[in-house]
Formats: structure tokens, C-alpha cells, sequence
């Protein structure tokens, strides 16, 4: 096989280190969000809010960059197929799990 006809695909890095950057930001916000750190003390209070308002950025940052891989490779009707059936097959089992939760939750009787 030569070398000429294979394609290599070229990894841009500094989209790839964005996109980390970003993934922080997001799991700071909603580590500050729900509490599990940053809560009891004045200074942790101030970072937390810091990190917390970066992170609505770190979203938008996440959507661009993951719209911009996409926009790269050739459309597939056979993926579209594939992320509707896992989606429709986790919403399914989340109901499932969340029905039988709130049906012991409640004492067996009312649904």
C-alpha cells in the first residue's frame, strides 16, 4: 500500500485542548451548581462563582467545536438512524427505572 493514496487525518490540537478546557468548565459549573464543593467558605464561595459563570461559556464553546468535527465528516443516514434508536432506548429505560422507583416510593399502591 502507498503512502500517497492513504489519508492521514491531521489532528488539530488547539481545538482539541479548547474543547478539554471547555469540558472543566462544564463539570466545574455543575460541580458548583449542586453544591459538592466550593460551599462553605468565603474564598471557595468566590471561586466557585467564578468557575460557575465560565461554565455557561464552556457550553457554547462545547456546541461550536463539536459542530465543527461534524461539519468535517460525511453525513450517514445509517448514524442518524443509530443515535435515534440509543436515545429512544435510554429514554425507555430511564422511564422504566424512574416508574418502578416511584411505584416502591409510594408504597406499592399508587402509580
Amino acid at each position: 500500500m502507498s503512502c500517497e493514496n492513504s489519508e492521514r487525518k491531521i489532528r488539530n490540537s488547539n481545538i482539541e485542548l479548547l474543547r478539554i478546557i471547555s469540558t472543566f468548565l462544564i463539570i466545574a459549573f455543575h460541580m458548583r451548581r449542586y453544591n459538592y464543593i466550593w460551599s462553605s467558605k468565603p474564598i471557595g464561595y468566590i471561586f466557585g462563582t467564578i468557575f460557575s459563570s465560565w461554565g455557561v461559556l464552556g457550553v457554547d464553546i462545547f456546541l461550536i467545536i463539536s459542530a465543527y468535527f461534524l461539519s468535517e465528516s460525511k453525513f450517514h443516514i445509517k448514524k442518524v438512524i443509530n443515535i435515534v434508536f440509543q436515545t429512544f432506548s435510554w429514554i425507555i429505560l430511564f422511564t422504566c427505572v424512574y416508574a418502578v422507583y416511584s411505584y416502591i416510593k409510594l408504597g406499592g399502591g399508587q402509580l
